[in-house]
């Protein structure tokens, strides 16, 4: 397969703005083939390595330990880490109940049920 070396005018070319904030991201292919929004310009600081293939296509894969940053890669951040929105958004929606609060309610509904049951012994 032939690689060429990544200009960020490759990606810049390839930016458009991001649906929930005003950032200009890219997407680039990863490994599995699925799509992931990159911030268009590079980040030392980031950890996803992009290169454009001998097609044109943006691609992207994690950087490891076992699998450094190559000379024709560059290192970017997924946009997931970045995007303004994302940041300000809760964890969870208000009407959303975590199951922890609920399996609590329910030992506490048992051990009632428990206590107005007759001793069997």
């Amino acid at each position: 397969m032939r690689v060429r070396h990544v200009s960020t005018a490759v990606v810049r070319h390839a930016a458009v703005r991001c649906g929930r904030c005003p950032a200009l991201i890219a997407f680039a292919v990863t490994e599995a083939g699925r799509s992931m929004p990159i911030d268009v310009e590079p980040d030392v600081a980031g950890n996803v390595a992009v290169h454009v293939d001998g097609a044109g296509r943006i691609r992207a894969r994690v950087v490891s330990r076992d699998r450094p940053v190559l000379g024709y890669e560059r290192l970017h951040l997924p946009h997931f880490a970045t995007c303004a929105a994302a940041q300000r958004s809760p964890a969870t929606a208000s009407n959303v109940v975590p199951l922890y609060r609920k399996r609590a309610a329910r030992r506490v509904r048992e051990s009632q049920v428990d206590q107005l049951l007759p001793d069997p012994g």
